[in-house]
């Protein structure tokens, strides 16, 4: 997988407009802020990613002072869209900043039902998540080390299963990685 190191929403844009249609992902390596080191926010490069028909996937840590985010090219037969990410791309639009590219992907994503259509926007903590935390000792760990909006994307990613073992399996790697 290749790895881009922006140093500004413009670096990653421009990664982007040469390689949208190249590159099936990219390793997006990032400075964590204490490092004073120049590095995009995850919104400006979400934002750039949308344009040109690309998503984050995932987040991890690389060492004490970086960071990095996956991006990958969205599928045209099979990518489904957030509420928040539909709401994204209008913006991006009415800004004048999608690309032809972002702009086909954008109006596939409003043809299928977002993937959390059915979810509430401000989901509340799974009972079986909550119940996990409690007995492992990591409720307050939980609450403290993991931001709003990371926990709300953990609540979705466990109201989403639709089987009890696939809720388990995604409960324990949220326990695995704190």
């Amino acid at each position: 997988m290749k790895k881009v190191h922006p140093k500004t929403r413009e670096d990653w844009r421009k990664w982007l407009k040469d390689n949208h249609q190249k590159e099936k992902s990219a390793l997006v390596v990032l400075y964590k802020k204490h490092t004073k080191k120049p590095s995009p926010s995850s919104r400006e490069l979400m934002h750039e990613a949308i344009c040109w028909g690309w998503i984050d996937t995932t987040a991890h840590r690389v060492d004490e002072n970086k960071w990095a985010i996956k991006y990958a090219r969205r599928n045209e037969k099979t990518s489904k869209w957030s509420k928040n990410t539909l709401r994204y791309g209008k913006e991006l639009i009415k800004n004048k900043l999608m690309s032809p590219h972002g702009l086909k992907m954008y109006h596939l994503g409003l043809k299928k039902k977002p993937h959390d259509y059915n979810l509430s926007d401000n989901p509340k903590m799974p009972k079986s998540l909550k119940k996990e935390l409690i007995s492992h000792n990591l409720l307050d760990k939980f609450l403290s080390s993991i931001s709003p909006s990371q926990r709300k994307m953990h609540y979705r990613i466990i109201l989403r299963a639709k089987l009890p073992e696939t809720r388990m399996k995604r409960i324990n790697a949220i326990l695995n990685d704190l």
